[in-house]
């Protein structure tokens, strides 16, 4: 974390990222309110139970970038990505509306998927005018500039739910937060989100964004949002968010690794992640036992045993861990063709009686078998396989390789790049607990990849 926050010498000229890019057009207007509008992912303004209210931004900045003066399409990944997107919606249609009848799943589908092609493509060709006209180290600075700005009031609105949670202010007020914002969680922080664990996904977003600005201008100023969005983090008690995390920081030492051509550089990196991790145990623990007892965290936490207990006595547990892993099991079923958009719902109840049987006394899982509630997938690279097969799985992941390996064009030895690396890393570990094929931050870090940071070692 030393090299995270230690400020370099290296300084740039932060005003420029706050400059407007010389394309001043309704469709980048657009396009820059979407992303100002990222926290926000659980407000009624669609009946799903992912919200995000930029998607409605980014469309209007698709709708009108053919409006814009010589344009052309720009972006160099469209084709692995369309070939998944038809072969997804004709499976589906056959699979899932013709054969199962089920045509409110298949609406469902399709919609998502479009909704994140649409975010895909805002990102990667506004990002793109932006780098043909000021270079792909500017373009990387002014997306990252305007994540940080989109999580300012957030942060406000996060420490006044903590006030309120704490008994420093009315829990009348952590209530209206929930009833403007969408959250769900009466007794932990949502911040703009509709739970924790989405909130703290959030949270190490903004706090990367905010270290890489620190770090990349030399201003103090952004330290203090940082520091407000790790207190904030640790607040959500949040296992998803310290599993991602901690996944993140994985990865991200591998990266750096095989970037440094150094096998030394990964040793000494899941070293002090290994040490962190002891340190943040003990933290938590103390935390939990002393400070905070009887939570719904603080008893998964302080109880925890081994991994089977954990997944036989808590139902949260059970589907974030398991789900994926039933995800396998139909994929290896359906290998091929997969079982169509919204299949995985439809084939769950076979899965659970045939290999979790004890599952059925969770509320939830009996909710899910009887129609009350409809599953998630809860991971979105097993969703892919399991959906679509290997017909569907290739060009998904194709596409998903092309994007993802411009990661390592980040150049490492400008101040801010650990941070930035970790910035992209965290939406990509995170849809290993989020299915939604409309995730924006999934494909806002796919769209970087794709225009920002392609072909550009040497600048970015």
């Amino acid at each position: 974390m030393r090299m995270i926050f230690a400020k370099s010498q290296e300084k740039v000229n932060v005003n420029s990222m706050y400059q407007k890019p010389r394309d001043k057009s309704l469709s980048m207007l657009f396009f820059e309110v979407g992303i100002f509008l990222l926290p926000y992912d659980a407000m009624h303004v669609m009946p799903s139970t992912y919200r995000p209210i930029s998607i409605y931004f980014f469309l209007l900045s698709v709708f009108l970038l053919p409006t814009q003066k010589r344009y052309r399409i720009r972006g160099k990944y469209y084709f692995a990505l369309s070939i998944f997107f038809i072969y997804s919606v004709f499976d589906t249609l056959l699979q899932t509306w013709a054969i199962r009848g089920e045509f409110g799943t298949t609406v469902d589908y399709v919609s998502t998927i479009v909704l994140g092609l649409i975010t895909y493509c805002a990102v990667t060709e506004n990002l793109l005018i932006i780098k043909e006209e000021r270079g792909g180290a500017y373009t990387l600075s002014w997306i990252v500039s305007r994540i940080a700005v989109a999580y300012y009031v957030p942060l406000a609105i996060g420490l006044v739910e903590a006030f309120s949670l704490m008994g420093l202010l009315p829990y009348a007020v952590k209530g209206f937060l929930l009833e403007v914002f969408g959250g769900n969680h009466g007794t932990r922080l949502c911040v703009t989100s509709l739970e924790a664990g989405w909130a703290a996904i959030h949270l190490l977003i903004a706090f990367l964004a905010y270290t890489y600005m620190y770090k990349s201008s030399g201003k103090n100023l952004y330290a203090i949002p940082a520091f407000v969005a790790v207190a904030l983090f640790v607040y959500t008690q949040s296992l998803n968010g310290y599993l991602v995390l901690l996944i993140s920081l994985a990865v991200f030492a591998m990266c750096l690794a095989y970037k440094m051509k150094n096998g030394l550089v990964l040793i000494k990196y899941m070293g002090f992640a290994t040490l962190a991790l002891l340190i943040g145990y003990g933290v938590l623990l103390y935390f939990f036992t002393e400070i905070s007892p009887s939570t719904y965290f603080a008893n998964r936490f302080i109880y925890f045993t081994n991994f089977d207990n954990l997944i036989r006595t808590d139902e949260s547990s059970f589907t974030r861990f398991m789900f994926p892993v039933i995800g396998i099991r139909i994929f290896v079923s359906n290998l091929i063709f997969g079982v169509g958009g919204g299949g995985f719902a439809a084939d769950l109840p076979y899965y659970i009686h045939a290999y979790y049987p004890w599952a059925l006394n969770f509320q939830e899982i009996a909710g899910h078998l009887s129609g009350a509630t409809t599953a998630s997938a809860f991971c979105l690279y097993t969703r892919v396989l399991a959906e679509f097969g290997l017909l569907g799985g290739i060009p998904f992941y194709i596409f998903f390789a092309k994007c993802t390996k411009n990661v390592m064009n980040v150049d490492v030895s400008k101040p801010g790049a650990y941070a930035l690396m970790l910035l992209l890393l965290v939406p990509l570990v995170m849809a290993l607990q989020h299915s939604s094929f409309a995730y924006v931050p999934f494909w806002l870090t796919l769209g970087i990849c794709s225009s920002a940071l392609h072909e550009t070692s040497s600048k970015a």
